[in-house]
């Protein structure tokens, strides 16, 4: 529901008819649009009137837990969203996809972590799978420009919290043994 925030009125709501499976997590607005998420698709709607402006395909399989939901994060230009599954990145304006890959993100016992800082998008498993690296995907090419390996920057003797990870401007704020500051600018960490 979307509602008017100086008189409170209700401007538009979907309602289950209008939606298979709503994903928890996946609601982003900016500037006259919101973005969110069901089982199949993405769905950018007019924030005033809740008229579709478009849809793009992004399947999730099954119906969502709370600590493995999809994520999706907005920015000015692009729009990315991460499963356990695969990750992808469409246009702001018309829902063009960007770029995808076929391999997903999820945290420990939570959702993948997923930034927007500058020009590139930070993610990366927090637990299981083979990758243990933290991404820097440049955001309009799906291209991994930076990388970070979390046996050199995190320590070992604990799994990660049951909980997301945070981030700044400059760094990613990692909870593994205690708070593990990422610097993003340089090799501080």
């Amino acid at each position: 529901k979307a509602f008017d925030a100086k008189s409170g009125e209700l401007l538009w709501a979907r309602t289950s008819e209008n939606l298979k499976h709503l994903a928890p997590l996946s609601l982003s607005a900016i500037e006259k649009k919101a973005f969110y998420m069901d089982n199949e698709k993405i769905f950018c709607v007019d924030l005033k009137t809740g008229k579709d402006i478009w849809q793009a395909p992004f399947g999730t399989t099954g119906l969502f837990m709370r600590n493995y939901a999809p994520t999706l994060v907005v920015s000015e230009e692009v729009i990315v969203c991460v499963s356990d599954e695969q990750m992808a990145a469409y246009d702001v304006k018309d829902g063009k996809k960007l770029w995808g890959k076929d391999q997903g993100f999820y945290g420990f016992a939570s959702p993948a972590d997923l930034f927007i800082i500058g020009d590139l998008v930070w993610t990366g498993h927090t637990c299981k799978g083979d990758l243990k690296d933290i991404l820097g995907i440049d955001l309009k090419t799906g291209e991994v420009k930076r990388s970070f390996s979390e046996k050199q920057i995190l320590p070992g003797g604990h799994h990660h919290r049951c909980y997301r990870n945070r981030a700044t401007e400059r760094y990613l704020i990692m909870g593994r043994r205690g708070v593990e500051f990422v610097d993003l600018m340089g090799d501080e960490h």
